[in-house]
């Protein structure tokens, strides 16, 4: 997020009072379609092979499987974003939240101008 312009906040929720999840979002930015599919598939692009690494190299890689399934299990929701986004119109932005993702359409789209 950072590399394209945006200021990322972290932090920690739970969905349905009893699953925990972390987040990585910059509320306000809106990134082009190409920007928010790099962002949404870095987790699984980045984060899962360190994390297979850590699993195959470090003593105490055994106690991480359970994390990194876990992890790996919450990225289904990010590969879900990366498909929806690229359904979207080119010129189409994506604004990252907490919970998802607000799409807004191509600034040439007569969707896009307010009546």
């Amino acid at each position: 997020m950072r590399g394209f312009g945006a200021t990322p906040s972290y932090g920690v929720g739970v969905l349905h009072r009893f699953l925990p999840f972390f987040f990585c979002t910059s509320q306000g930015f809106r990134f082009t379609r190409s920007q928010f599919v790099a962002v949404a598939l870095a987790p699984v692009t980045v984060q899962s092979p360190l994390g297979a690494l850590a699993v195959a190299l470090l003593p105490v890689g055994g106690w991480l499987v359970v994390p990194l399934g876990a992890h790996l299990g919450g990225c289904g929701g990010d590969l879900w974003c990366a498909a929806l986004t690229r359904r979207r119109p080119r010129g189409a932005l994506a604004e990252d939240r907490i919970t998802g993702v607000r799409f807004f359409p191509p600034p040439s789209s007569p969707l896009a101008t307010p009546r």
